[in-house]
């Protein structure tokens, strides 16, 4: 939590305007943290591979395993939920040493009888002298969040009441989802313009259906056009080198059409 717009402007205010001078200053330094707030970068996307690793393991624990436990109320198929893991591990700069634990704790939090409340609270009594872990670990679920369904209000209201058991106010949490809703806004602007911004006629017609297909068609559409022209496949096959190119650039082409249908649908 960032005061000094508030601590610097009071005391100023004070020096040249007593009491009334310190009121008027707190209040400009009020809006001058919201300013400075607002243009903070999300920290899990600016930390480095090497202090990744220095980061506590209960913390790499609790995100991707209550990550998984969030997902639960998505409603999301198993290829997409892996697409996101892999996306955030990616802009957590995870190591690949860690990368089969983060999937094996998404997993473990996906189980039925997952102990949800006895991990965020483990979690909360190893970091609780790190705020910036704990401000970090609600940016990564609301990213997650956000990334797999738009933000229902069930994920909502899960995170909140994470929130509120490592002791964050409903104005912190409603500032991180600010945050997070920006940069996950402007990662999806910049992928649409990647693939050439993709039309939706041509995003129908990409994935070989039409828009009258309901929501699971759709599913079922993408996940047997990217099985068809998978890289991994083609590897196994033994095709040369220009094939596997070409397949992975209509790989790309498959998962934009695809992006393109769902932020119309909100699926």
């Amino acid at each position: 939590m960032n005061y000094w717009g508030k601590i610097i402007g009071a005391f100023c205010g004070y020096l040249f305007g007593a009491v009334l001078g310190a009121v008027l200053g707190l209040i400009i330094g009020h809006i001058l943290d919201k300013t400075l707030r607002g243009k903070q970068p999300l920290k899990f996307i600016r930390i480095s591979t090497e202090e990744m690793e220095q980061i506590q393991p209960e913390f790499i624990t609790a995100v991707f395993s209550i990550m998984g436990y969030i997902s639960r109320c998505m409603t999301r198929d198993e290829d997409e939920e892996v697409q996101m893991v892999k996306h955030l591990m990616d802009r957590m700069n995870l190591s690949i040493a860690r990368r089969g634990d983060a999937l094996r704790l998404f997993n473990q939090g996906k189980q039925d009888d997952f102990p949800l409340q006895n991990i965020v609270g483990q979690f909360y009594i190893a970091c609780r002298h790190e705020p910036s872990l704990l401000e970090m670990f609600v940016e990564v679920q609301l990213y997650a969040a956000f990334y797999q369904a738009r933000m229902t209000p069930l994920a909502k209201q899960i995170i909140l009441n994470i929130c509120y058991q490592l002791d964050f106010a409903h104005t912190d949490y409603d500032r991180i989802e600010q945050l997070v809703k920006k940069e996950y806004q402007r990662v999806r602007k910049q992928k649409h313009a990647e693939s050439g911004g993709v039309g939706l006629e041509s995003a129908y017609a990409i994935l070989n259906t039409t828009p009258s297909a309901s929501d699971a068609e759709i599913k079922a559409a993408y996940r047997r056009m990217t099985s068809k022209h998978h890289p991994d496949k083609l590897v196994a096959q033994g095709l040369p080198d220009e094939i596997l190119k070409m397949s992975e650039a209509k790989t790309r082409e498959i998962r934009a059409a695809y992006e393109r249908i769902r932020e119309v649908r909100h699926f």
